[in-house]
């Protein structure tokens, strides 16, 4: 494709599924769509981002969980602010980004030690709220 205005931009939403052949490393996320940054092709936006997939009523949505999320997290985030890769995350909605319904200022944390066995638990225990307000305060 050739964007002769320079006004397309590549998003990636919820890139990445409990797959062992998809490491969540730099190295995937680059095979992924860092080469396009990278290689000047496209600017990229991440959007819809979130470690995991959340309940949802589609029965057909391929489910996936970040099996150790506290590090593959912050470097996903940090992989992103290397490339300048903007980000939005998915969503503003109790226990995803944020604790409790309209708590704006209360972001989700991972609590205790994570455990993959958080992936297939219910309630899921899920963090990525705080990592991400964290990485928006550094790179706004």
């Amino acid at each position: 494709m050739h964007d002769s205005l320079g006004k397309v931009v590549y998003a990636i939403h919820h890139p990445y599924f409990n797959n062992s052949n998809l490491p969540l490393k730099a190295t995937t996320w680059g095979k992924e769509f860092g080469y396009l940054v990278t290689s000047r092709r496209a600017p990229v936006v991440v959007g819809e981002w979130t470690n995991f997939t959340p309940n949802s009523a589609d029965k057909h949505a391929q489910a996936y969980c970040w099996p150790h999320a506290p590090t593959q997290v912050r470097q996903f985030l940090s992989y992103l602010a290397s490339l300048r890769v903007g980000l939005s995350g998915y969503q503003l909605a109790a226990g995803l980004l944020i604790t409790a319904e309209k708590a704006w200022t209360s972001p989700t944390r991972y609590s205790g030690t994570w455990s993959s066995r958080f992936c297939t638990s219910s309630p899921r225990v899920l963090g990525a709220g705080a990592d991400i307000r964290n990485w928006f305060s550094k790179h706004d």
